[in-house]
């Protein structure tokens, strides 16, 4: 929206968006990542627990750059490309492999989770000296690297 504000010429407008997405950043930074497991979680407003299950969905604050590109590095590493996670010879999953509920159900058993972060992955890999995101290859994710 602050974009589209300054393409407009509405720099008032613009101002107040990019500070609306700093303020929510700023508090996904603070209530949702987990920075001992290297990941944004859920968390209950009943109790404030996090609920610790690894989806697509979590990979979703990579789209705006919410975390640090050293922070994205280990989510991808940790739990994206990790084959005992997301990563799967045909894409990735929509639920972490070791999810108590991963093929218990029709809906966690495919990889049908939509690739959100591959323009991440493509930030990060030129900037990444390692190896570790060739894994893109085997899901037609072109990164670079």
């Amino acid at each position: 929206m602050a974009r589209l504000g300054e393409t407009l010429g509405e720099h008032a407008e613009a101002a107040e968006h990019r500070s609306k997405a700093e303020r929510l950043r700023s508090a996904m930074l603070e209530h949702l990542w987990f920075t001992d497991d290297s990941m944004f979680f859920n968390v209950r407003r009943d109790n404030g627990k996090a609920v610790k299950r690894i989806s697509y969905s979590n990979f979703v604050p990579l789209i705006d750059d919410i975390p640090s590109d050293d922070s994205a590095r280990k989510m991808i590493r940790n739990y994206l490309w990790n084959p005992d996670h997301m990563l799967s010879p045909y894409g990735l999953r929509s639920l972490s492999k070791r999810d108590p509920d991963y093929n218990r159900r029709a809906r966690s058993r495919g990889h049908d989770g939509p690739i959100i972060a591959t323009g991440k992955l493509r930030q990060l890999a030129p900037k990444s000296n390692e190896t570790e995101f060739s894994g893109a290859k085997c899901c037609n994710i072109r990164t670079g690297a």
